[in-house]
């Protein structure tokens, strides 16, 4: 904890030094290039005062705020001179932002679609909206959320949600070596969610939130298997909580039409108390590293690294792990801790480019710890593979990942996994 308390405050540091490069002056701003969104957004985001001496730094810091939002592609600028007028040329083109979403589960008797569609850039105004529903066998359930990154012209953001889920919930015995299943059910939890953010600068961010959740639970649909493993073991009890939460963004990270370059801390800290008097509030911490760095201009390592700990007696608020997006080649929630650490290591090569699709091969290894009350034997799982990304540069962070992954410590039969957006 030492080392990154060190880190943190570097980082700090270097947020906190301002470069300074030639002062010019900006007499007007000319947009190209855009077909859908608002020429309001590029200024906004520029944060460039018209008719004013500007400061080259500020207005590459700009350009790059432009960048990071992915929702442009070719983002390039330029200064002009037109008489006695000096003009600020910024080129960008839209990226294609509405996307559907579908996906269907099967497996244990029990069938799952999910459709839905988002769009970050609605109409061209940077506003996020979207809507996912949910069919679990004959159980309806979904999410609509909202989302307005800059909040009225603001560095303020702004996001809303509303959950009604139904998940099944598999449990699996924490020292075999297999996936030998204990005990299972299935939750449905009723959530809304409001996120106050704040960009104080390009290097510092912090959020704010207030959540609502009501979890139910039952037996439908679970699998006899598991049924027969669980016994006589009684459900978990439903809970109604309010979670509050703090947290802090130090560093950045740059997006290229592919590659991605950058260090990043994500510290956050949550506090759940129930609403009736005899429940009592537990504390979830997470801090999150994420580092990645072009190579030869076309190759990607990336570093992630993930810490989190907990106090709650709840079972369905500990850390699940495996699967979807925390560690390749075992299933879904495979592990379970109140404490965890979690390395994930990434080199990504492009293989191939076409038109409008880049090909990129990924080798990658994942390692675990958890460590049930402070407590753990090391590393508990790892895994090491390979894979391939599908991207598509024009439309809004498409990413199509398939990876095979071969288990190191533990075992299990879930090599193959499927995804969109990089793993992390």
């Amino acid at each position: 904890m030492k080392l990154i308390r060190c880190l943190l405050a570097t980082m700090i540091l270097l947020g906190s030094v301002n470069a300074q490069g030639q002062t010019v002056r900006v007499d007007w701003i000319e947009v190209v290039g855009l077909r859908k969104t608002s020429d309001r957004v590029i200024l906004q985001l520029l944060e460039l005062e018209i008719g004013a001496r500007v400061d080259t730094v500020d207005i590459e810091r700009g350009v790059r705020r432009i960048r990071n939002t992915r929702l442009f592609t070719d983002v390039q600028y330029r200064l002009e001179e037109r008489g006695d007028e000096r003009v600020l040329i910024v080129h960008a083109k839209d990226r294609w932002t509405t996307i559907p979403i579908a996906k269907f589960n099967s497996g244990g008797g029990v069938q799952q679609l999910i459709l839905g569609v988002y769009d970050p850039n609605i109409a061209g105004s940077y506003l996020e909206a979207g809507a996912q529903l949910e069919r679990l066998e004959d159980m309806n359930s979904g999410v609509i959320w909202f989302k307005a990154p800059h909040l009225m012209g603001s560095r303020f953001s702004l996001n809303l949600q509303l959950w009604n889920t139904n998940r099944m919930r598999t449990f699996y015995d924490q020292k075999s070596s297999g996936p030998e299943e204990i005990d299972g059910y299935l939750q449905t939890r009723k959530q809304l969610v409001i996120i106050l953010s704040h960009e104080v600068s390009e290097y510092l961010s912090w959020t704010a939130g207030v959540e609502r959740h009501q979890d139910f639970f039952s037996l439908d649909y679970v699998t006899d298997e598991v049924i027969v493993a669980r016994g006589a073991a009684p459900l978990p009890q439903n809970t109604d909580l309010a979670k509050f939460s703090l947290g802090l963004q130090l560093g950045r990270m740059d997006y290229g039409e592919y590659l991605v370059d950058g260090l990043q801390a994500n510290i956050d800290s949550s506090i759940f108390e129930g609403t009736s008097s005899d429940r009592n509030k537990f504390v979830q911490m997470e801090l999150g590293l994420h580092y990645s760095k072009t190579i030869s201009g076309q190759h990607t390592f990336a570093q992630r690294f993930l810490w989190g700990r907990t106090d709650a007696q709840d079972q369905q608020y500990r850390f699940y792990l495996g699967g979807l997006d925390r560690i390749r080649g075992f299933v879904d929630n495979r592990f379970s801790s109140d404490n965890f650490w979690l390395s994930n290591t990434e080199f990504r090569y492009l293989t191939a480019r076409w038109t409008h699709i880049l090909l990129q091969g990924t080798v990658f290894t994942d390692i675990l710890s958890t460590a049930e009350g402070g407590e753990g034997d090391g590393v508990t799982a790892a895994s090491a593979g390979f894979g391939l990304r599908f991207i598509a540069p024009r439309i809004y962070r498409f990413v199509g990942r398939i990876d095979y992954a071969a288990t190191l410590r533990k075992t299990d039969e879930q090599h193959v996994s499927f995804g969109v957006q990089q793993f992390f």
